[in-house]
């Protein structure tokens, strides 16, 4: 939701509007955002999660819009036990590295980088 890493401010966000794009597509959303509460997202018409862990639980994809240092430091396997058995990985901050991802076991697409 923060427009830029490591900092607690939504205006200018790209988060924001992606979100909307996909809530307005139909598809179900829920938002994480470590430097949020649920209470400071509440205009945003999906569930936010207090937790990474409750959010992504079950989830078909996740997707990394803003490159927060909790997210550089991800454990993927982790990250992919918690979530559906097919699961995606979309990082369109480039902080996850490819081939630690598909070794996970999700399929993983980049935005900006080569997904190899």
């Amino acid at each position: 939701v923060s427009y830029k890493a490591d900092v607690k401010e939504r205006r200018g966000s790209r988060g924001i509007a992606f979100i909307e794009k996909l809530l307005r597509r139909g598809i179900k959303v829920e938002v994480y955002d470590p430097y949020f509460r649920p209470e400071d997202l509440s205009d945003i018409n999906c569930r936010v999660g207090e937790t990474l862990e409750e959010t992504v639980k079950g989830v078909d994809c996740v997707v990394i819009t803003v490159g927060h240092r909790q997210f550089k430091e991800l454990n993927l396997k982790e990250l992919k036990s918690l979530m559906a058995a097919k699961s995606a990985l979309v990082d369109l901050a480039c902080v996850i590295n490819p081939k630690k991802a598909r070794e996970a076991g999700f399929t993983f697409r980049s935005l900006g980088r080569p997904s190899r």
